[in-house]
């Protein structure tokens, strides 16, 4: 049996080693506090110079810059209904497309600028939209359609193709629901000219409902599945699929718009 005095010290060592332990700990958490906060740091920085990189100088997204610069390119050129360009133009296209397509976001943006400055200004080609929705099944309520429908009731107006810019410009995952009544708001309310609240209203309206009923006919006759798709034609006449390998580059539209030219 121990005596008194053994156990006194016993208990002296304990007690230090577990200071000792204690001072440890102390010294490591704050070493890992101060490593953690350094990496953080570290990474706002390098998110603040991303996001510097990306906005440039100016504090306007590149996508709703070049909104922007798509709408102005449409200033001067007549609209009617869902249709861009002089309704007597030679050629015509007409495009297939779901608002909430990345494709053909990816066309409005790289094929769409060309053919309007070359083709559409010049009155030598007009181009018809059709909004169909093909991506409803994505999401658990019909987005693409309402997407569409205000579009519709924009047409309307004679403001449909200022709205697919906009869109575009504005585009998010195809999966995400977010063409909601706040979010078309916001689009319709950058428009020149446009009525938002009528616009809202003819969302019912018979004559949208039967925009976007006909595109969707028309697509399922020409044997269409995915968007974008395009037929092409001498206006008047009987227009035909436009097969394009790449919605990135103009050259398979301009190629096939010569070919249609007097």
């Amino acid at each position: 049996m121990s005596s008194r005095k053994e156990q006194k010290e016993q208990t002296s060592k304990e007690r230090l080693a577990a200071e000792q332990q204690a001072t440890a700990d102390a010294v490591r958490g704050r070493r890992m506090l101060i490593g953690g906060v350094a990496a953080l740091g570290a990474l706002i920085i390098v998110l603040a110079a991303v996001l510097v990189s990306l906005g440039g100088s100016d504090d306007k997204p590149a996508r709703e810059q070049a909104a922007d610069t798509a709408q102005s390119g449409l200033k001067g050129i007549p609209q009617d209904g869902v249709t861009l360009g002089d309704p007597k133009a030679p050629v015509t296209i007409v495009e297939f497309a779901d608002l909430k397509c990345p494709y053909c976001m990816q066309a409005a943006e790289n094929v769409l600028p060309t053919l309007i400055d070359d083709y559409v200004r010049p009155g030598k080609l007009k181009i018809e939209f059709r909004n169909v929705s093909i991506l409803d099944s994505l999401t658990p309520v019909p987005d693409s359609t309402n997407a569409a429908t205000m579009g519709a009731a924009l047409a309307l107006q004679d403001k449909l193709w200022n709205y697919v810019e906009l869109f575009y410009a504005n585009q998010k995952d195809e999966k995400e629901v977010y063409a909601t009544d706040d979010f078309l708001r916001g689009l319709a309310e950058q428009i020149d000219g446009a009525d938002v609240e009528k616009a809202f209203g003819d969302r019912a309206n018979p004559k949208a409902r039967n925009l976007l009923a006909e595109a969707q006919k028309e697509f399922g006759d020409n044997g269409l599945e995915g968007t974008p798709s395009f037929l092409i034609g001498k206006t008047g006449g009987e227009l035909t699929p436009l097969p394009v390998e790449s919605v990135t580059d103009s050259s398979g539209f301009t190629t096939a718009v010569d070919q249609l030219l007097p």
